[in-house]
């Protein structure tokens, strides 16, 4: 066993990086894993706590999805049904589809547009609401 010089964690032999600060042995100091994304090396996730809250409340509608799919059938109850109705029935049914790829390119793109990133975690919630406030308009 070895010791990492600057956490003095024990380090197996074998191990070329310390599991508790990153201290690489090969390159004497410590790595910076978001510098290695464009060498092809493994990188961690260094992504702020807030950051994550953030993701966990924008997956909330989509498990109140199924009660809009629900709701939603009754747009093309009526006999005289429209095509905004139809358009509406098809914008609601596909809106987990675009939160979830809202999601993916939202921690795509974290490391180099932060702000962008919050922008895209925060579409879901703004198109929820507005839904709520729509049928509530409607009703």
């Amino acid at each position: 066993m070895k010791h990492c010089p600057n956490c003095d964690s024990e380090v197996e032999d074998n191990f070329d990086l310390c599991w508790n600060c990153d201290y690489c042995f090969s390159e004497n100091k410590i790595v910076d894993f978001e510098d290695n994304v464009n060498e092809g090396i493994a990188t961690k996730s260094k992504k702020p706590y807030w950051y994550k809250i953030i993701k966990i409340l924008s997956i909330m509608p989509i498990f109140l999805w199924p009660i809009l799919f629900f709701g939603s059938i009754f747009f093309l109850d009526n006999p005289n049904t429209t095509r905004y109705n139809e358009l509406l029935f098809c914008g609601f049914n596909s809106l987990p589809i675009v939160f979830i790829a809202l999601l993916y390119f939202s921690s795509r793109i974290f490391s180099k547009h932060k702000v962008l990133s919050i922008i895209l975690l925060v579409i879901p919630f703004i198109v929820f609401c507005s839904i709520l406030l729509y049928i509530d308009y409607i009703l």
